[in-house]
């Protein structure tokens, strides 16, 4: 055992019940405040993004039955069919609406639609042209705008541009693309956007198709919040392992209350024990040899007879059979004994 052991022991045997009580009234301070830290509510500020408007926009079609048949009655307005027959309904009615869903929403709304009709080779353009354009605006949260297109008309037209072309090879795609443009406050914010809706159309051999087409976007914007976190796992473990700790010194404690005894060591052995581990590098294991001649001088500490070696410039040897320590200067030799 080494001396600061031994000292750390025996303060410890001494202050046994002080160190009990300290450790308890600890414990319970600690506890008492792990708990109220973990019952409180904790809050921080976080960014979260909240709805903010849905804008919702698309294409509905139509054809009006404009010639007398065995199916439908003339001015039937039809919808939602796989096909349309050219034959009695060749004009085909398009209802594009637009809409900022937030009652708060004040923007001005600009839209121009085009009816595009253009060829492709082997999946690449080839050619494009405008058929029909116009232009809507308003100001508001909606805007709606209603137009026709003459199916027969048009293939003549993409027939017309082919034939003048000699070309009728390729794919013919006819689509109705609308851009819109808005721009103003939703609740106070400032916004700014361009949104495209397309709607194919089919106008080979002597029908045509289309499918309605509605598409919705949320938009979200973010925001500072103040939210209810729950305690950091560090902090819910504290206690225990705060109290394990304390628990484990407690043992300790008592262990060394009961069974260390201060009168079963040697205290000035102990005391040598260590000087020597820090003094280990000047000293060195040999055997003092008898010799009357020598003028024998006994010292009172091994430091003192290490730092007496070191101002000689000589160094320290022990002799373990003997529990001695010396070194020999001139015809003085210098001495320490652990007994």
């Amino acid at each position: 055992m080494k001396y600061t052991k031994y000292r750390i022991m025996c303060e410890i045997k001494k202050r046994f019940w002080i160190l009990t009580v300290v450790l308890l009234v600890s414990s319970l301070l600690l506890s008492g405040y792990w708990y109220y830290s973990s019952s409180k509510p904790r809050y921080v500020e976080e960014k979260v993004e909240v709805p903010f408007y849905t804008v919702k926009g698309g294409y509905t079609g139509s054809a009006l039955v404009l010639k007398e048949n065995p199916v439908w009655e003339v001015e039937d307005r039809l919808s939602g069919l796989p096909v349309y027959l050219l034959g009695i309904s060749p004009i085909m009615d398009v209802n594009f609406s637009f809409k900022i869903s937030n009652p708060n929403a004040n923007v001005s709304i600009k839209s121009v639609t085009k009816v595009i009709y253009s060829s492709s080779y082997n999946e690449k353009l080839l050619w494009k042209k405008t058929y029909m354009e116009f232009t809507n605006e308003t100001t508001g949260n909606s805007l709606e705008s209603t137009f026709s297109i003459n199916i027969t008309d048009l293939r003549k037209t993409i027939n017309d541009v082919q034939k003048a072309l000699g070309f009728h090879q390729g794919t013919t795609e006819v689509k109705i693309v609308t851009c819109v443009n808005y721009s103003g406050f939703v609740n106070g914010e400032k916004v700014e956007e361009v949104k495209t809706y397309v709607m194919p159309l089919d106008v080979g051999g002597d029908t045509y198709k289309f499918e309605n087409v509605y598409n919705t976007d949320s938009k979200k914007r973010t925001e500072n919040r103040i939210v209810e976190v729950e305690p950091p796992l560090i902090d819910k473990m504290a206690p225990v392992f705060v109290m394990t700790a304390l628990l484990s010194t407690l043992v300790t404690f008592s262990a060394v209350k009961i069974r260390f005894d201060p009168n079963n060591h040697d205290l000035r052995k102990l005391k040598i024990e260590e000087e020597k581990s820090k003094l280990e590098k000047w000293i060195s294991e040999g055997k003092l040899v008898n010799n009357p001649g020598l003028i024998r001088v006994e010292m009172d500490s091994l430091k003192g007879l290490v730092d007496a070696a070191i101002d000689t410039n000589e160094r320290v040897i022990y002799d373990s059979e003997v529990s001695e320590y010396f070194f020999i200067h001139g015809d003085v030799i210098y001495i320490f004994r652990e007994t």
